[in-house]
């Protein structure tokens, strides 16, 4: 196991406790003295987890999700930065990860559908990971389309799969079908400058017609989870005592 970075420390090692992996943090940290070392200054703070204390865990997750203000300035490319500020934040809670995500969603404008068409299109390192992505979906009873590349490579996996033009590649391309509201949910992962800019009129489209879109495989991955989880329980909301007083 990996030696935890300063910042992700506390958060990695809870996600393994929730793992039940108690055993490998246990046996990483009586071994690593820098581990130990970083632990020690969150202990000092007041904010440690104590990998061997935490039996008690709350049978809830939540999920934080921030919220841009993209649709105010037209013109705007909705891609992230780091001299961008949210305007505010939003919580999914539940006892299940899917819909905690799903519920986090919702609460920020971006709930996801059920039902409908899916475009995929990924930079060519994130395709193994969208395998797990497509299959997902389509179990979930979606139609798949995608750019020639992403298309391709899943059609040889067994994924069914409609291919579409990008932008460059003339019309009728896949802006075309956004804009005609014939898909549901986005999902597209680009790699450069010029593939940055290539997907410009994607981001800024789909953001003005209100789709769920996501920029990461491991997003992707929490999106297809948060459908499975809303199209096999039913949607209940509880006060934060209820949660903390089970």
């Amino acid at each position: 196991m990996k030696c935890f970075d300063r910042e992700r420390l506390f958060s990695y090692a809870s996600h393994l406790l929730e793992a039940r992996e108690e055993d490998e943090v246990r046996a990483h940290l009586e071994g690593c003295s820098g581990c130990r070392k970083v632990l020690a200054e969150y202990e000092r703070l007041g904010a440690v987890l104590d990998a061997y204390k935490v039996v008690n865990r709350k049978p809830h997750i939540a999920v934080k999700e921030a919220v841009f203000p993209f649709r105010k300035f037209p013109g705007v490319d909705p891609q992230l930065g780091p001299e961008m500020k949210s305007t505010g934040e939003v919580m999914g809670i539940d006892t299940d990860f899917g819909m905690s995500f799903a519920k986090s969603q919702m609460a920020a404008g971006n709930p996801m559908p059920v039902s409908g068409r899916v475009f995929l299109s990924v930079k060519d390192k994130d395709k193994a990971g969208l395998l797990d992505v497509a299959q997902g979906l389509e179990k979930a009873g979606f139609s798949i389309v995608a750019t020639r590349g992403t298309a391709e490579y899943l059609r040889k996996r067994g994924i069914t799969v409609d291919t579409v033009n990008k932008v460059t590649e003339g019309r009728p391309h896949i802006v075309d079908q956004i804009t005609d509201m014939q898909i549901d949910l986005v999902i597209n992962t680009v790699h450069g400058a010029q593939s940055q800019k290539d997907s410009y009129s994607i981001r800024r489209t789909t953001l003005m017609k209100g789709i769920p879109y996501f920029t990461t495989i491991s997003a992707a991955k929490a999106a297809v989870r948060g459908i499975a989880a809303i199209k096999k329980n039913l949607l209940q909301v509880k006060s934060i005592q209820e949660y903390h007083s089970s």
